[in-house]
């Protein structure tokens, strides 16, 4: 089922500048692809967004939290591997030094 998004978002469109957008519409496909980005400023937006609540695919963001384009780290050391999913609440150096120091040492 395509989502709607109702949220503020930074962009970088290049590593030199970014823009920080209020309140735009971002629509999603079915398969997790961004198909469209409405800002308030444009003539479809109200349209657009009583479309979107009228099928109940809209989710807002709550006021102060906001999108923010990241990288995903999808590399994994063989020796970590029984370590994968856990303690993901922990800061980085304490992981380090308390799994993965350990188990590679091993």
């Amino acid at each position: 089922m395509p989502i709607t998004l109702k949220a503020s978002y930074f962009s970088a469109n290049s590593p030199n500048y970014s823009s920080f957008h209020e309140y735009s519409l971002i629509e999603i496909s079915d398969n997790g692809q961004i198909t469209n980005i409405i800002h308030q400023t444009a003539s479809e937006y109200s349209e657009r967004l009583s479309a979107a609540r009228q099928h109940d695919h809209l989710i807002t963001l709550a006021p102060g939290h906001f999108l923010l384009p990241g990288f995903i780290d999808l590399h994994n050391h063989a020796p970590q591997w029984p370590q994968a999913g856990i303690a993901l609440d922990r800061p980085l150096a304490d992981w380090l030094n308390h799994y993965t120091f350990p188990l590679e040492a091993r």
